[in-house]
C-alpha cells in the first residue's frame, strides 16, 4: 500500500474520531427555558469536519489496513453505545460507504451481514437529525401501544422502500457525491430532543422503514427449524426473527466485538449456556445458537416480566437494564429508554416491528415463556448434548418439517 494512501486513511480516521468526540460532548444550558446549544466554535469545528468527511472520504476503503479497520469498528461501537443521535447522524455517510465496500468483498460477508443491520440505526438517525423525518403525528404512538400495520386497513402511510446496496463497487469508485444535508442546528430545545427520541423508538417508524424489505434468503430454510427450538424452550416461535435483526440470518455472522452466529452471542454468554467457543465454535451451529438464545431470552423474561425489557437486556446487558430500572424506580422499557444506548433504543422497536411484519404478531401481546417440551431425551443434558450431537439433530427427529 502506498504511503500516500496510508496517510490519507489515517487522516480520515483521526478527523472522524475528532468530530465524534465533539458530537458526543454534553449540551450546554442556554437559559431557564431548557434550550440547548453547541457553542459557535465547536459548531464550526463540527461543520468543517463534516465537510471534510463528505468531500475527501470517498468510501474507498481499499486502502485500509487492519489497524485502520480496528479504529473504524471501535468508533462505530462507541457511537452505537452512546446516547447521542447526532453522533450517529454525523457518521451516517461513512458507515453507508463502509457497507457498500464490505458487500463488494465476498470474503467479508460475515461482517457485512452483522453491519447491515446496524447501518439501519445510522440511517434513521441521519433522517431524524438532518431531514426532520417523522412517521407523521397521527402515527407517532409515543408509547408501547399496538400500532396498525402500515398499508393495511386503517393505515394509509406510504411504504418506504428499503435501501438496497449494490452487489459490488467499481474498482476505483472515485469521490462519492456530496451528501445534501441541512446546516447543523445551533440550538435544539428539550421538546425537540424528546420528540426525536420518541420517533426512533416508535413502532410506526420501524414498520414504515422495514415494510418493503424482503426476508433474508436463508430464512426459508432456517426459520422452521429455529421455531422448533424456541418451542422446545416454551418461547413464542415468532421471536426467532431476532436472528434477522442480529445477523441477517447468517450463521457465520461475526461482529468486530466478538459476537458470533445467528443470535450474535458473545463468548461469555455462549459458554454460560453450554456452548463451546474455542477451535470448535458452537455459535455457528444454528440449532445450538438458537437453543442458547432461547434459554437466555427465557431467563431475561423471567427476570423482567416484559418482552421489550427482555429484548433491551439481550442487546445491552441484563445488568445495565436492571440497574436502570432500580435507579429510576421504573418497570417498563419506555421509562428507561432515553437512558439506554441509541442502539438499544432502536433495537427493541425494530425487533417488534419486524416480528409484526414477518409473522403478523404483536410482540407486546405474546405470552411469557411456558414450560416447553424437550427436543429429545437427554437433549437438555450438557454431556449427552456434546457426546452425541447427531442424536440431537432436528432432522433425525422429524421435527424440522
Amino acid at each position: 500500500m502506498p504511503d500516500k494512501s496510508k496517510s490519507a486513511a489515517a487522516l480520515v480516521l483521526q478527523c472522524l474520531v475528532f468530530a465524534l468526540v465533539f458530537a458526543r460532548a454534553p449540551a450546554f444550558a442556554l437559559d431557564n427555558e431548557a434550550e440547548y446549544y453547541l457553542p459557535a466554535s465547536i459548531e464550526d469545528i463540527l461543520e468543517e469536519a463534516e465537510e471534510y468527511l463528505d468531500s475527501v472520504f470517498s468510501g474507498d476503503f481499499q486502502g485500509f489496513e487492519q489497524e485502520d479497520w480496528d479504529a473504524f469498528w471501535e468508533e462505530v461501537q462507541n457511537v452505537l453505545n452512546s446516547r447521542s443521535l447526532d453522533s450517529l447522524a454525523l457518521m451516517q455517510p461513512v458507515v453507508d460507504q463502509g457497507l457498500l465496500f464490505l458487500d463488494a468483498v465476498p470474503a467479508w460477508s460475515s461482517t457485512a451481514d452483522w453491519f447491515r443491520q446496524r447501518v439501519d440505526y445510522f440511517d434513521l438517525a441521519g433522517d431524524v437529525v438532518y431531514r426532520n423525518y417523522s412517521p407523521g403525528p397521527a402515527r407517532l404512538s409515543g408509547s408501547w401501544t399496538p400500532v396498525l400495520e402500515l398499508g393495511g386497513p386503517g393505515g394509509s402511510a406510504p411504504r418506504r422502500t428499503a435501501r438496497k446496496p449494490p452487489a459490488k463497487l467499481a474498482p476505483n469508485p472515485g469521490p462519492a457525491p456530496a451528501t445534501t444535508r441541512t446546516r447543523r442546528p445551533a440550538a435544539v430545545n428539550a421538546a425537540a430532543m424528546s420528540r426525536r427520541s420518541a420517533i426512533v423508538r416508535d413502532q410506526a417508524t420501524w414498520l414504515e422503514r422495514l415494510s418493503g424489505r424482503a426476508a433474508p434468503a436463508r430464512a426459508a430454510d432456517l426459520v422452521p427449524m429455529l421455531k422448533v427450538v424456541f418451542k422446545s424452550e416454551g418461547l413464542p416461535p415468532a421471536l426467532v426473527w431476532i436472528a434477522e435483526v442480529e445477523s441477517t440470518m447468517n450463521p457465520d455472522a461475526k461482529s468486530p466485538a466478538g459476537a458470533v452466529g445467528l443470535f450474535q452471542l458473545m463468548p461469555a454468554t455462549a459458554r454460560r449456556f453450554g456452548l463451546r467457543t474455542g477451535l470448535v465454535d458452537d455459535r455457528r451451529n444454528p440449532e445450538k445458537s438458537a437453543l442458547a438464545a432461547a434459554r437466555y431470552l427465557k431467563l431475561l423474561h423471567k427476570r423482567f416480566k416484559s418482552w421489550p425489557l427482555a429484548l433491551a437486556a439481550y442487546n445491552s446487558g441484563e445488568g445495565r437494564v436492571g440497574a436502570l430500572l432500580k435507579t429510576r424506580n421504573a418497570g417498563s422499557f419506555d421509562a428507561i429508554a432515553d437512558d439506554l444506548s441509541v442502539e438499544t433504543r432502536m433495537y427493541v422497536p425494530k425487533v417488534v416491528a419486524l416480528v409484526k411484519l414477518r409473522e403478523k404478531v404483536d410482540v407486546l401481546s405474546l405470552p411469557g415463556p411456558a414450560s416447553g417440551v424437550p427436543l429429545a431425551h437427554g437433549f437438555r443434558g450438557r454431556a449427552l448434548f456434546f457426546l452425541f450431537p447427531s442424536m440431537c439433530r432436528l432432522e433425525s427427529l422429524g421435527l424440522a418439517r
